[in-house]
Protein backbone atom coordinates (compact mmCIF):
# COMPACT_ATOMS: atom_id res chain seq x y z
CA UNK A 1 0.00 0.00 0.00
CA UNK A 2 3.06 2.61 1.01
CA UNK A 3 3.99 1.62 -2.49
CA UNK A 4 1.49 2.28 -4.51
CA UNK A 5 1.00 5.48 -2.53
CA UNK A 6 4.02 6.67 -3.05
CA UNK A 7 3.31 6.22 -6.56
CA UNK A 8 0.65 8.10 -6.79
CA UNK A 9 2.68 11.07 -5.31
CA UNK A 10 5.34 10.90 -7.56
CA UNK A 11 3.18 10.78 -10.63
CA UNK A 12 1.57 14.14 -8.83
CA UNK A 13 4.69 15.37 -8.67
CA UNK A 14 5.62 14.51 -12.43
CA UNK A 15 2.48 15.90 -13.63
CA UNK A 16 2.97 18.83 -11.60
CA UNK A 17 6.52 19.37 -13.04
CA UNK A 18 5.70 18.20 -16.61
CA UNK A 19 2.85 21.16 -16.56
CA UNK A 20 6.15 23.10 -16.15
CA UNK A 21 8.68 21.65 -18.35
CA UNK A 22 6.25 20.38 -20.94
CA UNK A 23 6.40 22.83 -24.21
CA UNK A 24 4.08 21.40 -27.20
CA UNK A 25 6.32 24.16 -29.90
CA UNK A 26 9.11 21.37 -28.74
CA UNK A 27 7.23 18.24 -28.71
CA UNK A 28 4.67 18.85 -31.49
CA UNK A 29 1.65 17.46 -29.65
CA UNK A 30 3.05 14.20 -28.70
CA UNK A 31 2.80 14.34 -25.17
CA UNK A 32 6.35 14.20 -24.46
CA UNK A 33 8.22 15.96 -22.13
CA UNK A 34 11.72 17.78 -22.50
CA UNK A 35 14.25 17.52 -19.44
CA UNK A 36 17.53 19.08 -19.19
CA UNK A 37 20.03 17.01 -18.31
CA UNK A 38 23.40 18.57 -17.81
CA UNK A 39 22.35 21.46 -19.83
CA UNK A 40 21.37 19.69 -22.49
CA UNK A 41 17.41 19.13 -23.12
CA UNK A 42 15.86 15.95 -24.45
CA UNK A 43 12.51 15.34 -25.66
CA UNK A 44 10.93 12.02 -23.85
CA UNK A 45 8.55 9.74 -25.77
CA UNK A 46 5.46 8.84 -23.66
CA UNK A 47 6.79 5.55 -24.02
CA UNK A 48 10.57 6.40 -22.14
CA UNK A 49 8.51 8.46 -19.77
CA UNK A 50 6.54 4.95 -18.74
CA UNK A 51 9.20 2.99 -18.53
CA UNK A 52 10.86 5.79 -15.77
CA UNK A 53 7.99 5.14 -14.20
CA UNK A 54 7.69 1.42 -14.23
CA UNK A 55 11.78 1.37 -13.52
CA UNK A 56 10.62 2.97 -10.95
CA UNK A 57 7.93 1.41 -9.30
CA UNK A 58 9.85 -1.94 -9.76
CA UNK A 59 12.90 -0.56 -7.59
CA UNK A 60 10.52 0.66 -4.72
CA UNK A 61 8.55 -3.05 -4.84
CA UNK A 62 11.88 -4.46 -4.58
CA UNK A 63 13.47 -2.51 -1.82
CA UNK A 64 9.83 -2.33 0.25
CA UNK A 65 9.84 -6.44 -0.12
CA UNK A 66 13.29 -6.70 0.75
CA UNK A 67 13.26 -4.54 3.72
CA UNK A 68 9.61 -6.50 4.98
CA UNK A 69 11.51 -9.75 4.40
CA UNK A 70 14.11 -8.80 6.67
CA UNK A 71 11.66 -7.33 9.56
CA UNK A 72 10.79 -10.87 9.26
CA UNK A 73 13.97 -12.14 10.21
CA UNK A 74 14.38 -13.96 6.78
CA UNK A 75 16.97 -13.34 3.54
CA UNK A 76 16.37 -12.85 0.62
CA UNK A 77 17.12 -16.36 -0.36
CA UNK A 78 15.61 -18.36 2.45
CA UNK A 79 12.01 -16.24 1.27
CA UNK A 80 12.31 -16.68 -2.44
CA UNK A 81 13.58 -20.51 -1.39
CA UNK A 82 9.86 -20.62 0.75
CA UNK A 83 8.12 -19.86 -2.36
CA UNK A 84 9.15 -22.32 -4.59
CA UNK A 85 8.91 -25.04 -1.78
CA UNK A 86 5.22 -24.08 -1.78
CA UNK A 87 4.62 -23.69 -5.50
CA UNK A 88 6.33 -27.56 -6.08
CA UNK A 89 3.99 -29.04 -3.32
CA UNK A 90 -0.01 -28.93 -3.67
CA UNK A 91 -0.67 -28.96 -0.34
CA UNK A 92 0.79 -26.24 0.16
CA UNK A 93 -0.17 -24.40 -2.40
CA UNK A 94 -3.72 -24.88 -1.35
CA UNK A 95 -3.03 -23.45 2.09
Amino acid sequence: RRVRDAEIDRALQDKKSSATTTNSDFNHGTGGEISNDNNSYQVKTPQQILQERKQRAESAFLLQTTKAVKALGMTVTQFNQIGREVLADPALKER
